[in-house]
């Protein structure tokens, strides 16, 4: 189905979410999408809707004040606000928001100010593996393994992610 105003109606109308999921998958309206974003009841629906946002502003807001942590995960990956994603990185309440954030955060000032700040130390870890400066073999240590999970969207469905960083020292 191609036809956007009957994909509008069903996404907003539906009273089924799986199909107001199915429609807003195929929607192009960035106004629908972000009214649909902020305001549906189902957070499968508004996970969905923030995965097809561009709009930078109103991803931020999803990021910060959606009470579900797969749309704010989801929103959080999509931000390029250097200084917001440290914040949540930081701040939010769910461990896979944080990581996710912490992923997302290519400054490298800000990095290093979540590795020193955090409150989590599997996002403080991850932020200092992003900055740490390659050593030397002479001076390599190799830290302890460590395990992360997030929550990734696949499908409208929430699927935790178990990931397991290993460090290494180079060969001489």
């Amino acid at each position: 189905m191609t036809d956007q105003s009957l994909l509008a109606n069903i996404a907003v109308n539906n009273t089924d979410a799986e199909g107001r999921i199915l429609a807003v998958e195929k929607l192009a309206d960035q106004t629908l999408l972000a009214k649909i974003a902020v305001e549906d009841s189902d957070a499968g629906v508004r996970l969905a809707a923030a995965g097809k946002l561009t709009d930078q502003t109103l991803l931020a807001k999803i990021a910060v004040e959606d009470g579900d942590a797969g749309v704010r995960l989801t929103a959080a990956g999509k931000l390029t606000n250097q200084p917001l994603l440290a914040r949540i990185a930081v701040e939010d309440p769910d461990a896979g928001v944080r990581l996710a954030a912490a992923g997302t955060l290519t400054d490298r000032e800000l990095l290093r100010r979540v590795a020193a700040e955090g409150k989590d130390a599997t996002v403080s870890r991850y932020a200092f593996s992003k900055v740490a400066p390659v050593a030397k073999p002479a001076d390599c240590f190799a830290p302890p393994p460590y395990t992360t999970t997030h929550l990734e969207s696949i499908n409208g469905k929430l699927i935790p992610v178990v990931t397991t960083i290993t460090h290494t020292c180079p060969q001489n």
